[in-house]
């Protein structure tokens, strides 16, 4: 199939590195023909390939809004700013463009405010005209059948992500088994930084199935990820998160050493995350409660051992934030536990700790101290107040304390109502999941509801 897509466009080369294959686009009239480009088309749209361009960018480009999210070489003005690349997602042969008939959709990587959301058109000519392309893409194939055995999964926040090199490996971070490094072109060096923009909030996902034969199931080994941030220019960055996941063994793990600063220096700053074969977690239940001022609760937590896991493992705690009044303590009735045991954790309040959600974080640690596995649990202690008010406005609290007593603050909705409440007032902090919990708060005798940011809302 590639190669009757390289005939139609009549490609010159087809260069594989890796696996991504890189396209030369003639400069032939086979190319600049619609017939060709819509052949070519057919097959992005059929999921065969998945197709990213190279382009240069102009002012048009970067005010692409100002042209109807258009880019046309007819609308070309001032100097080329520097290159790009983009995924094609679509095309068009009917729209009409400054440029004639027939454009491509296409997707940036410049988040939903540029744009139509992040997507825009370019026209045929644009896409095959020396001044607005490189007359070069990138294509990627699906490997049918594929299933990676080796994930990294990693969360940086960067304002310049252009400006930092990324490599992950196993092994020892100054002298690895295996590393890669990643958005680069192996063959030529070119990197895909994505512009000077910022790192996507999510999770970025690495493929290290390279690198697989080198884990070793009798000891632990490190997974390690290496930022570099190769441009002085005032901003540095933090690794969020780092994790690894074996499909082989079917082991994850979260790095312990996140946030993780990447500074703006030009060196090398090194996260890294274990993986044993013998491993094991910590299940809790439930995973969040409530207590009231005074009170107390209990979770459940059991030792769940993997691929034969057997070593004893030690118990500890920890409550975040920690209350601006009073304490909340942890307590378990079994410190050292094997696997398949579990234990009873009970969480107190004092009569004044602060109203709030908190997290406590139940650890292990393996006697041998290689290993430590957490489970987070969630907890909100409510106040005894006459009012709730689940929101930041100042004006809605001053407000809500003129009419009851005593108001208690909550930054977001808790999953009980203490019954002590009269009214529940409700700002900017309720979501959809809590329409719920709203109702039945109104159908048991609750006095007053306010949905919104403004003081004047309150009934």
């Amino acid at each position: 199939m590639f190669n009757r897509i390289a005939q139609a466009l009549g490609l010159v080369t087809v260069v594989l590195f890796g696996y991504l294959l890189v396209l030369q686009f003639s400069k032939s009239s086979e190319f600049t023909s619609i017939p060709a480009m819509v052949y070519w088309m057919s097959a992005v749209a059929t999921g065969i390939v998945a197709v990213v361009i190279g382009l240069l960018v102009y002012a048009n480009y970067d005010n692409i809004s100002s042209y109807n999210n258009i880019f046309c070489v007819a609308d070309l003005s001032g100097d080329i700013r520097g290159g790009h690349a983009n995924c094609i997602a679509g095309y068009d042969d009917s729209l009409v463009t400054n440029d004639g008939r027939g454009a491509f959709r296409v997707v940036n990587s410049w988040g939903p405010s540029w744009g139509d959301g992040g997507y825009y058109w370019m026209s045929y000519q644009a896409a095959t005209d020396s001044r607005t392309s490189y007359q070069a893409a990138f294509y990627s194939s699906d490997r049918i059948g594929y299933q990676p055995r080796l994930k990294m999964r990693a969360r940086i926040n960067h304002g310049n992500r252009g400006s930092v090199q990324i490599r992950a490996g196993v092994g020892p971070a100054l002298s690895p088994d295996w590393s890669r490094q990643f958005y680069i072109n192996t063959q030529d060096g070119y990197t895909f930084g994505g512009g000077d923009n910022p790192f996507p909030g999510n999770n970025i996902v690495l493929d290290l199935t390279e690198g697989v034969s080198y884990l070793d199931s009798t000891e632990g080994n490190n997974i390690y990820l290496q930022c570099r941030d190769v441009q002085i220019d005032g901003i540095s960055g933090t690794v969020e998160y780092l994790g690894a996941e074996s499909l082989d063994w079917g082991v994850a793990n979260s790095s312990l050493e996140t946030p993780n600063a990447i500074a703006d220096d030009y060196d090398h700053h090194y996260t890294n995350v274990s993986l044993h074969y013998r491993d094991f977690g910590i299940s809790a239940d439930p995973a969040e409660t409530t207590l009231s001022q005074g009170d107390s609760a209990c979770f459940r937590v059991r030792l769940e051992p993997v691929n034969g896991f057997a070593l004893p493992v030690c118990m500890s705690a920890q409550v975040t934030p920690l209350p601006s009044s009073g304490s909340i303590s942890v307590e378990f009735d079994r410190d050292v536990l094997v696997p398949l045991d579990s234990c009873s954790v009970k969480v107190v309040s004092s009569t004044d700790a602060s109203p709030g959600r908190y997290q406590v974080t139940v650890s292990g640690i393996d006697s041998l101290d290689t290993l430590t596995r957490n489970a987070d649990l969630g907890l909100w202690v409510l106040g005894s107040g006459d009012a709730l008010c689940i929101g930041s406005s100042s004006g809605m609290l001053n407000l809500a304390r003129t009419r009851w007593g005593q108001v208690d603050s909550l930054s977001l909705m808790p999953p009980v109502i203490g019954g002590n409440y009269q009214a529940l007032i409700l700002e900017n902090g309720l979501t959809m999941a809590d329409s719920s919990r709203v109702s039945s708060f109104i159908g048991s005798g609750g006095l007053a509801l306010s949905v919104g940011k403004s003081v004047y809302n309150l009934s």
